[in-house]
């Protein structure tokens, strides 16, 4: 029952299609929003993939232990293998027969879903910050 309740928050949450620009920093939050509802290979939700900082700061006091494990879930071995290639087909399907297809097209074959976000994030952003974006380590509200 808790399964389907899951699936159902999950589905509501879905982003939209990244139609462009304008859309890109709200369909970021509502991408991470979404993956965090969904459990990858090892029981992290998958919003792990597409965190800020590769390597998760040292001291650092999480709010939560779900917060903990997004953060310092490491980004490499058979489970992130697994988990970002799922990452990938579900940017692809948000952004197939978009523009925003043409920024991942030429490394979709390596079928990962943080290097998909990242060369989605320098087009749309240039470096630049959304507006909700803080130069801090990012804090994930993440499902208890």
């Amino acid at each position: 029952k808790q399964s389907e309740q899951s699936d159902t928050i999950a589905k509501l949450a879905e982003p939209k299609k990244l139609k462009g620009e304008k859309d890109w920093c709200d369909w970021c939050d509502a991408l991470t929003n979404y993956l965090s509802l969904l459990v990858g290979s090892n029981g992290v939700p998958l919003s792990y993939i597409v965190r800020e900082l590769s390597i998760p700061p040292i001291n650092f006091q999480y709010l939560s232990y779900d917060e903990q494990v997004v953060a310092c879930a490491p980004l490499n071995g058979p489970y992130f293998q697994a988990d970002t290639k799922r990452v990938h087909q579900i940017i692809k399907t948000y952004t197939q027969r978009e523009t925003a297809e043409e920024w991942i097209k030429s490394i979709q074959h390596l079928q990962n879903g943080r290097r998909d976000l990242l060369a989605l994030k320098a087009h749309f952003q240039g470096g630049r910050q959304c507006a909700a974006e803080s130069p801090k380590p990012i804090r994930y509200v993440i499902r208890s």
